[in-house]
């Protein structure tokens, strides 16, 4: 049941879109509901959300990584820079009262994107603990009405992904440093 939610914050946004459509049927108000999956990407600072941003970043700084459990937990990650394409289609082609799915459709472990950061900062260092009862082991978005709303929905590999924010961080920290200073 589609209802049937496992978790408050699921349930507080479920809410919200049901209030969104009532009004749609009640006044005519027209929407457009998008739901994300783990956007990652450059600009993307917090350092509480977000593991590929939070991964890269620390990794940078030279810091261990703490997973959560074993690291096979999966998740749909989407570059920054095609859900913004994909938004800027959207609008372009006013589409309105629809609930669309924004992702890749495709699932990452934490391990893949351990793996993939590696390759650009191999002493990485990655302390596992136990992981939290709340923890959810994958989540895969169905982004088939969002193919069907975009006709060339393109998407970025996230690996390449990885190397741009990769990228942008670096550019960051150089910024950030005191003038002579150098990275090893």
């Amino acid at each position: 049941d589609l209802c049937k939610q496992n978790s408050s914050y699921g349930i507080i946004i479920w809410s919200i879109e049901e209030y969104i459509q009532l009004f749609n049927r009640n006044y005519g108000i027209d929407y457009f509901i998008l739901r994300p999956s783990n956007l990652f990407g450059e600009f993307h600072s917090s350092d509480k959300q977000g593991i590929i941003n939070i991964a890269i970043r620390i990794t940078i700084n030279q810091q261990p990584l703490e997973i959560w459990g074993d690291g096979q937990q999966a998740k749909d990650y989407l570059y920054i820079k095609d859900a913004m394409a994909a938004i800027y289609t959207l609008l372009v082609n006013q589409k309105k009262n629809l609930i669309l799915n924004l992702g890749s459709g495709q699932t990452t472990s934490i391990n893949q994107i351990v793996a993939h950061i590696r390759e650009l900062e191999p002493e990485m260092e990655v302390i596992y603990k136990d992981s939290m009862k709340a923890d959810v082991r994958a989540i895969l978005l169905n982004i088939n009405e969002l193919k069907r709303n975009i006709a060339n929905f393109a998407l970025t590999d996230i690996r390449q992904g990885i190397y741009n924010k990769y990228k942008w961080e670096r550019v960051q920290l150089l910024r950030r440093l005191p003038f002579g200073k150098v990275l090893m």
